[in-house]
C-alpha cells in the first residue's frame, strides 16, 4: 500500500529523430515532385486519423517530422478532437494562427475540413517557398478569417532563392507550378470549406493524379483537356503509333501506286499489242491492204493513225511514235522521222514521262546532227539534260548512260562545225 501511493500515471512517447518537414525539404534541397510526395505520406497519415473519428486541427511543419530515413511522422495530438456526428466541434483553445483554418480563427465549429485547409498551407510553402497570404499579422488573419484576402497563385510569389532551393531555374519553377497543381492547392485552400476537397484522402488523390499526369479533379473535366493529358502522358507511345501509322499509309500508298503503274503498263501492252495486229492485218486486201505493201507503207498507216489520236492511251501513243520515229530515221527517212519525233515531243511535254522524253531528245539529237544542224542538236541536247537533272530519280541508270554518250557524242561532232554557227562552254 505505502509504495501504490508513490506511483502516478504517465504516458510513454517514440523519440522521434529528424526535422521538421519544411527543413527537411530545404536540407535535401528536394525538387518539386519529391516535396508532393512527402504531403502525401502526410495525407496518408492524417487520413488514418480521420477514420479513427479523430481531427487534428494542428497541422503546422514542427508537428510533421520527417526521419532520416524519409518516413513521415504526424505529432501532437494536443488540440486533436473527436469527430462527433450529432454535435458541432468548438474550436480548440490553442491553435497556430498562420496554418489555421477560417472556421478555427473565427472560433467556429471545426471539422477535418480543417486539416484539409491547414494540409493546403503547407503544400503551398514547400512548393512555392512563401506563404499563401502576404502578412501574419494580426490584420492579415483577420483580413483571411473574414475571407477578404485570396491566395495568389504560386507562381506568382516564386523568388530566385526558391527556385535555387529546387535545382530549377525561376522560369522552370513558374511553369510547374502553374498549372494543375495550383488548381489543387487552390482548391485546398478555398474559404468556404464546402468549396475544399470533401476529404483528405480525395486531396491526396489529386496529387498522386497530378504526379502521373493524369486529369486533376480540381479543373473541369473537358474532352479537350482530358485528351492534352492523354497526349502528355503517352508521347513515347503515340509517337511510335503515329509512325507505325505513317509507315502504313506510305506502304499502301506506294502499294495503290505501283498497282496503279501495273495496271496503265498492262493496258499500255495491250494497247500496243493491238495496234501492231491491226498494222499486220492491214496489208490483207480484206482491210484495203494490197499483197505488195512494203514495211515503209506499213508504218505510212501506222503514222496516219497515230496522227489521228486513235489509241486510247496517250502515253503508248507517244511511245508508240517514238519507235516509229526513230525506226524511220535509221531507214533514211529523216524528214519524216523528224515530222513524228516532234509530235511526239509536243505531245510528251504534257505528260509525266521523262524516260520517253529522253528518248525523244536523244534520238532528235542525233536526228539534227545527221542532218548538219549542229544549234538544233545542242538545243534537244540541252533539254535532254533539263530532264535528266530534274527526273534522275526516275529514269533507269541505262537510260542515263544511253543519253550521256548520245550527248557527248553530238558535242564532240559540233565543236568542229565548219559554219561557226556553234560556240561550246
Amino acid at each position: 500500500a505505502g509504495l501504490s501511493s508513490c506511483v502516478h500515471p504517465y504516458l510513454v512517447l517514440e523519440r522521434i529523430n529528424g526535422l521538421p518537414i519544411d527543413e527537411y525539404a530545404f536540407t535535401h534541397r528536394l525538387p518539386v515532385p519529391d516535396r508532393i510526395r512527402l504531403i502525401l505520406s502526410a495525407c496518408d497519415a492524417i487520413a488514418a486519423a480521420h477514420r479513427s473519428f479523430i481531427a487534428h486541427l494542428d497541422l503546422k511543419p514542427g508537428n510533421l517530422f520527417i526521419t532520416p530515413g524519409g518516413h513521415v511522422c504526424l505529432l501532437d495530438f494536443g488540440t486533436a478532437k473527436l469527430l462527433d456526428p450529432v454535435h458541432p466541434l468548438p474550436t480548440p483553445r490553442h491553435l497556430t494562427p498562420l496554418y489555421a483554418a477560417p472556421a478555427q480563427l473565427r472560433g467556429e465549429a471545426v471539422s477535418t475540413a480543417c486539416d484539409v485547409y491547414s494540409l493546403g498551407m503547407l503544400l503551398y510553402e514547400l512548393l512555392a517557398g512563401a506563404n499563401p497570404f502576404s502578412g501574419t499579422s494580426l490584420a492579415a488573419v483577420a483580413e483571411r478569417a473574414a475571407g477578404d484576402s485570396h491566395p495568389p497563385r504560386m507562381a506568382e510569389r516564386i523568388t530566385e532563392q526558391a527556385a535555387r532551393d529546387r535545382n530549377l531555374t525561376v522560369n522552370r519553377l513558374r511553369s510547374l507550378l502553374d498549372g494543375d497543381i495550383d488548381r489543387g492547392v487552390a482548391r485546398a485552400l478555398a474559404h468556404d470549406p464546402h468549396d475544399r476537397y470533401p476529404s483528405i484522402t480525395e486531396f491526396a488523390e489529386d496529387l498522386r493524379r497530378y504526379l502521373e499526369n493524369r486529369p486533376v479533379l480540381a479543373r473541369r473535366q473537358t474532352a479537350a483537356y482530358r485528351l492534352r493529358k492523354y497526349v502528355s502522358r503517352n508521347r513515347t507511345l503515340l509517337a511510335l503509333s503515329a509512325v507505325l501509322l505513317l509507315s502504313v499509309a506510305i506502304a499502301v500508298l506506294f502499294g495503290w501506286q505501283e498497282r496503279q503503274k501495273a495496271i496503265a503498263q498492262g493496258r499500255r501492252a495491250q494497247a500496243s499489242s493491238d495496234f501492231l495486229l491491226w498494222l499486220i492485218s492491214s496489208s490483207n486486201p480484206i482491210y484495203g491492204g494490197r499483197r505488195d505493201m512494203t514495211v515503209l507503207d506499213l508504218l505510212s498507216r501506222a503514222d496516219e493513225r497515230l496522227a489521228r489520236g486513235d489509241l486510247d492511251d496517250e502515253l503508248g501513243t507517244i511511245e508508240l511514235e517514238t519507235n516509229l520515229g526513230s525506226y524511220l530515221f535509221q531507214s533514211g527517212q529523216e524528214a519524216r522521222a523528224l515530222a513524228i519525233l516532234e509530235r511526239a515531243r509536243r505531245r510528251s511535254a504534257q505528260n509525266d514521262a521523262p524516260n520517253t522524253k529522253l528518248t525523244i531528245a536523244a534520238t532528235l539529237a542525233s536526228l539534227h546532227l545527221s542532218r548538219g544542224d549542229c544549234p538544233a542538236a545542242i538545243r534537244v541536247s540541252s533539254d535532254g539534260d533539263n530532264i535528266l537533272s530534274s527526273h534522275r530519280r526516275d529514269i533507269p541508270a541505262y537510260r542515263q548512260i544511253g543519253f550521256l554518250i548520245n550527248r557527248d557524242q553530238v558535242r564532240s561532232s559540233c565543236e568542229n562545225d565548219p559554219s561557226g554557227a556553234l560556240t561550246l562552254e
